[in-house]
């Protein structure tokens, strides 16, 4: 995490902060409308997809930097495109294990801390820190 930029550690920031909203909110609605059994359930599908979208997050920018730094054109776009296949199959391989683990983490929790990455890039966007 020390190699990572600002911004990257910004957005990464955010993600956890955005998932302890989650927790607080998923709770609260959890006990209004489902069992109570569901919340420890629910609270480790947030922490680990949270995890995953933060780790996500980092090799992204990983990712960028070293393709950056290589001088063949083409030599960046398939590091870059194999870099994002990885990522997409540890998002994969997240969601099969939450699914084979799952009364234990909520699929659904998993599912929507991966989303906070993109949300957290968008609103970083929106707020104007993005340098411009």
């Amino acid at each position: 995490m020390q190699n990572l930029s600002k911004t990257a550690k910004d957005i990464i920031r955010n993600i956890f902060v955005l998932s302890a909203v989650e927790v607080i909110l998923g709770t609260i609605l959890i006990i209004i409308f489902f069992e109570t059994s569901l919340i420890l359930g629910y609270v480790f599908g947030i922490i680990y997809g949270t995890i995953i979208a933060a780790a996500r997050t980092a090799h992204l920018e990983k990712s960028i930097n070293a393709s950056i730094k290589l001088d063949d054109q083409p030599a960046a776009v398939k590091y870059f495109r194999f870099m994002y296949v990885i990522r997409t199959v540890a998002t994969a391989a997240a969601l099969v294990i939450a699914f084979w683990l799952n009364p234990i983490i909520s699929v659904a929790a998993v599912a929507i801390s991966l989303l906070n990455a993109p949300i957290v890039v968008y609103v970083y966007k929106f707020m104007g820190k993005d340098g411009r």
